[in-house]
């Protein structure tokens, strides 16, 4: 049995090596080839879960549940409402989440500028 498994190993690595192998002849510096198989590897993840978000988006929409706003049209949450209050900037009532960290950062950076 464990052989089975060292061989499905082994297997599954092969297209990974081949991957490295020519990226390495491609740019000369096994470094390289090793941060560029690693930089790939993250923009597979994420596309995996981008993926995954949608999957369950368009799960949650066919059963009738709310949509949930995107990140730019979210309201401000309660504590960035109450920070920027403590920053001195008065938030619109519709102020998006989005909106509200771009404000925390300008008085943020107002207040280091002082």
């Amino acid at each position: 049995m464990k052989i089975e498994t060292e061989t499905q190993t082994i297997e599954h690595a092969e297209p990974y090596i081949e991957l490295f192998e020519t990226i390495r002849n491609r740019v000369g510096d096994d470094a390289i080839a090793v941060a560029v198989m690693h930089e790939l590897s993250k923009d597979r993840r994420m596309a995996e879960l981008r993926a995954e978000r949608q999957t369950k988006l368009d799960a949650f929409e066919r059963n009738g549940a709310p949509v949930r706003p995107r990140t730019g049209q979210r309201p401000a949450s309660k504590k960035q409402l109450e920070f920027l209050r403590d920053l001195g900037v008065e938030p619109r009532a519709d102020v998006t989440s989005e909106e509200a960290s771009r404000a925390i950062d300008e008085a943020q950076a107002r207040r280091k500028a002082v």
